[in-house]
């Protein structure tokens, strides 16, 4: 006997679940109920593309799921670090992350959310092409998303440089400490 649709029940073609649909075409409601009755969030269609490349790639929500969706990933995985954030960082059949998809499509606000939670700015898909590639690709410019690019390279840079001076304050004080400790013996 029949007793309606599952969760995750997919198109066959697609192989898209309500989750993926919902974070497609930008509904928060359809992403909550799929979320709220078990569906799962590793699920992948056709393109092996995860509910945070659709929410990157259509971004119809200003980012609204696709930020929901990494707290997520990261509540259920225990993530300490975005580094190790499967929606972050999971590649679809031609090797893209949802900042390959976000770049492409101009989603400078999706870029930066995107670069805050960890993606790896170059980090190449199948061809070799970087979310700055796919930016500036013979079908676009969008000079937003490289603006954001370029501010977060900038302060990855900004950090390191802090982190190195922070370092040889620490030896040099470290140092400083010893010496006054061998002064007064």
């Amino acid at each position: 006997k029949y007793t309606g649709v599952e969760i995750d029940d997919y198109d066959v073609t697609t192989m898209r679940t309500v989750l993926l649909e919902g974070a497609r075409w930008g509904h928060k409601e359809v992403v909550d109920f799929a979320i709220d009755h078990g569906a799962d969030i590793h699920w992948t269609d056709s393109y092996d593309m995860n509910v945070c490349h659709h929410a990157a790639a259509m971004n119809l929500d200003n980012g609204v799921i696709l930020e929901q969706m990494i707290a997520h990933f990261g509540t259920l995985h225990h993530t300490v670090t975005p580094l190790n954030n499967k929606c972050v960082h999971a590649k679809d059949y031609y090797g893209q992350t949802p900042l390959h998809h976000a770049a492409a499509r101009g989603h400078s606000g999706t870029v930066t959310l995107l670069l805050e939670s960890g993606a790896n700015a170059d980090a190449k898909d199948a061809k070799g092409k970087t979310a700055r590639d796919l930016a500036t690709g013979w079908f676009s410019n969008h000079d937003d998303v490289l603006a954001a690019l370029d501010a977060h390279k900038t302060k990855q840079k900004r950090a390191r440089k802090n982190k190195r001076r922070a370092e040889k304050q620490k030896r040099e004080a470290a140092t400083k400490q010893q010496q006054a400790k061998q002064a007064t013996k």
